[in-house]
């Protein structure tokens, strides 16, 4: 397997390019780490986390350069964390190291705003070649990903399994401010404003007032048709 990039010296960049691996096989991202340091003068690895909710919380926090994200993951898969990543984070590059080649995961993975879907039987030197390349902007598909994809493409009869396809973030849930996804936490957990507003130390009026903002932007006034579309997304509501 083989991929064209543009020559980089070792050591060329003055600052680092700061990446984050988000991969549930401990031992693999931990390896990764390791080799990618050794190996490379210009990449510094900040952090690694092993489902996609960490994923989001950390790209909050510590604003890495480039994601190397598996897809599947527990809790929140790697797809689905794109999603997220992009729409509150546009500037972060991601690039999906997996070895999963479903079309289903490439084609919304790129569509999320992926820059990179490579598969896990690449060599170290290669991988390497591609993030300094990613990290000045160019896209990335393993050949076999791209060669299946084509083909998809020239067949556009074929059934395809639309199980597989990850489901999908309601577009409601990125209407909600920060304090306002807080706030839809803590009532899917069943406090009541009261308690909301000791733990956030706010007025109780306060939590009133994002309460109906709440209910304004997902269009229900109903407390337990809210309480269940907040069920529904958990997972991301978790990590705020």
């Amino acid at each position: 397997m083989c991929y064209t990039a543009p020559f980089f010296s070792k050591g060329a960049f003055m600052n680092k390019i700061r990446v984050l691996i988000a991969d549930d096989q401990t031992l693999f991202a931990e390896n990764l780490k390791s080799v990618l340091e050794n190996r490379s003068d210009d990449i510094s690895v900040v952090g690694i986390v092993n489902d996609g909710a960490q994923a989001i919380k950390k790209t909050k926090e510590l604003k890495p350069d480039i994601i190397l994200m598996d897809v599947r993951m527990p809790h929140v898969d790697g797809v689905l964390a794109v999603d997220v990543i992009m729409k509150e984070l546009p500037l972060t590059k991601i690039i999906m190291l997996t070895t999963f080649d479903d079309d289903a995961y490439v084609l919304d993975a790129l569509k999320y705003g992926a820059l990179g879907y490579i598969l896990k039987d690449i060599t170290m030197s290669e991988l390497i070649t591609i993030i300094i390349s990613v990290s000045q902007g160019s896209v990335v598909i393993s050949p076999s990903v791209a060669k299946n994809l084509v083909k998809n493409l020239n067949h556009p009869t074929e059934t395809k399994d639309v199980s597989q396809t990850p489901p999908k973030l309601p577009n409601w849930f990125f209407k909600l401010n920060q304090r306002e996804k807080q706030i839809l936490k803590f009532l899917a957990k069943g406090c009541n404003n009261y308690d909301i507003a000791a733990r956030l130390s706010i007025r109780e009026q306060t939590v009133k007032n994002y309460v109906s903002a709440i209910y304004d932007k997902l269009d229900m006034h109903d407390r337990l048709m809210v309480l269940k579309e907040a069920e529904s997304v958990m997972p991301w509501l978790e990590i705020l």
